[in-house]
């Protein structure tokens, strides 16, 4: 089993099992560890989007901020979007946000020259308390502001 190395932590994750999904893209394969320990809810949605073949559609990266983060999760095909939503949802709406793991705040945001959210770290888009969808966001970089405080940034 291959060894992930995070870099440092702020606080120490939540240990449990990684799940490796591996992507082409039109750029290359991407690889990404998805720790259902870290954010049980938004990592099982994940898995269940890539068992549906929800990703098997053109879906584009947009919001791709240089050393910040990139945007993606909504289909190129409006149709499996809407089955997507329908089905693997159940009709509930949008996820519940899962408990948070990383410290809260402004306090929180860097501890002895660790950031909260580190590069490589992904996490649902939202709008508020329990607002995620199928939209992710994955970091270009370590970031301070990624991660705290907003509900649904809860990395995975």
């Amino acid at each position: 089993m291959p060894t992930i190395d995070h870099g440092p932590h702020i606080v120490p994750p939540p240990p449990g099992p990684v799940t490796l999904v591996c992507c082409n893209t039109t750029k290359g394969p991407l690889s990404i560890a998805v720790h259902r320990a870290w954010a049980p809810i938004g990592a099982d949605n994940f898995i269940n989007m890539v068992e549906s073949h929800f990703f098997s559609s053109e879906v584009p990266l947009f919001r791709a901020l240089k050393g910040f983060l990139v945007q993606f999760g909504i289909s190129g095909d409006p149709d499996v979007q809407q089955e997507y939503e329908r089905r693997m949802r159940r009709g509930k709406g949008f996820l519940e946000d899962d408990p948070h793991w990383l410290p809260l705040g402004p306090p929180g945001r860097e501890i002895n020259g660790s950031y909260r959210f580190q590069k490589g770290y992904m996490a649902y888009a939202g709008g508020g308390k329990n607002s995620r969808g199928t939209q992710l966001i994955m970091a270009f970089d370590r970031n301070m502001y990624l991660g705290g405080g907003s509900p649904w940034e809860v990395p995975w």
